[in-house]
């Protein structure tokens, strides 16, 4: 499988001057994924989408996407993920799990850039249930002042092409627990979610969000489904970011600066 950056002989100009350099850039190849499962008429197997993505962890891209679609609901609605090429993932869905492939599908090639592209409608956007939460999660805003820089240490691809987005989990203490980079800010968290499902011990709702870009509403949706409390962004959320953040109890924080941050939504969550 190709790494997640190319190195590319470019020229460098400068005021007064040009130079013959390497660039190390993104890789961006597309990922076809597919649905195979039972059926009246024998064993099925569907075509889902095409993102485009910077190849690495495409199971966990794979499970987090069908996960955040509502497509499956945990690890154990899966039989098995089978990469069948560099750019094709199969994932056999257990016996009975009702999926309406119809509504699912999307008309066109999703993006690095897009994360609902394509959708045929609005309740084709898929939200679960408002979320009860058992943990009361609080944190403290040292913390929240402290973890963007914790996780670009860790985001090797960035510093590397400049051109990548991350998302990181974290525990409520501020350990960190894993990362996921890809060149499309929403693949970054499928890959995130689709690790996070597989593991046992992990309760995704006790851990927080860091992302790196702006907190865009495709971004909400899947930390809300994946039932997320507080989420963290170095950039500026949208309108309809927050307004989901506020309807389904996600504290949502945007502009985290050396100095300051805003808190957009359900700020009880921040000790100051």
């Amino acid at each position: 499988m190709p790494q997640g950056f190319k190195s590319l002989k470019i020229k460098k100009v400068y005021i007064n001057k040009s130079a013959s350099m390497s660039d190390e850039v993104a890789v961006e190849l597309p990922l076809q994924i597919m649905l195979s499962y039972p059926s009246p008429r024998g064993q099925q197997e569907n075509n889902l989408v095409i993102t485009m993505r910077t190849p690495g962890e495409d199971k966990y891209l794979s499970l987090g996407y069908l996960y955040s679609e509502g497509i499956i609901s945990n690890r154990d609605d899966v039989i098995s993920v089978k990469v069948k090429a560099d750019d094709i993932v199969v994932v056999y869905l257990k016996d009975g799990l009702q999926t309406d492939l119809k509504s699912l599908k999307r008309n066109d090639l999703s993006t690095g850039a897009c994360g609902m592209c394509g959708k045929e409608s609005l309740e084709a956007i898929y939200f679960p249930l408002k979320k009860n939460f058992s943990a009361k999660l609080v944190i403290n805003n040292e913390l929240v002042f402290n973890l963007p820089g914790l996780l670009k240490k860790e985001q090797s691809l960035f510093q590397k092409t400049g051109g990548i987005h991350a998302s990181g989990l974290f525990s409520k203490d501020g350990t960190f627990i894993r990362m996921s980079e890809d060149i499309g800010r929403h693949n970054s968290l499928d890959k995130l979610i689709g690790w996070a499902i597989c593991q046992d011990n992990l309760v995704l709702e006790e851990c927080i969000l860091v992302v790196s870009g702006r907190a865009g509403f495709e971004l909400i949706q899947k930390a809300i489904v994946a039932g997320i409390q507080i989420m963290l962004s170095v950039g500026a959320p949208s309108s309809m970011a927050v307004a989901y953040a506020e309807t389904y109890g996600l504290t949502l924080i945007g502009f985290v600066k050396d100095q300051s941050f805003n808190v957009y939504s359900h700020p009880s969550r921040i000790q100051t």
